[in-house]
């Protein structure tokens, strides 16, 4: 089993548009446009979604249920690395909601 490499994860969410990050120790929280969508770790990501999306990654095997219905945990696979799809709808869904609440058009 390989080690996850959170830093380079958190490299690939910075190429994407709006992305910003919190650093608390080896924690860090992912943004887009002021939405907090991920809690990267060394354990892995924790996902902020809606909860019927987070549903559906559980049912399928492909996240793990958190204590809030709007958190889904991928841990890293065999080979340390994350589904950056998961992490990229995580993304796309923050992006959405905070062009829905400013009214503004996603650009």
């Amino acid at each position: 089993m390989n080690a996850f490499d959170s830093a380079a994860l958190v490299a690939a969410a910075f190429a994407w548009p709006g992305v910003e990050a919190g650093y608390s120790g080896d924690t860090v929280v992912l943004a887009a446009d002021g939405r907090a969508f991920a809690t990267v770790s060394a354990d892995g990501v924790e996902l902020t979604l809606p909860p019927r999306v987070r549903d559906m990654l559980v049912e399928t095997g492909r996240a793990a249920a958190a204590t809030t219905p709007a958190q889904a945990l991928v841990a890293p696979d065999g080979d340390g690395a994350i589904d950056l799809d998961l992490l990229r709808l995580a993304y796309e869904r923050a992006r959405v909601t905070a062009a829905y609440r400013s009214r503004d058009r996603l650009r």
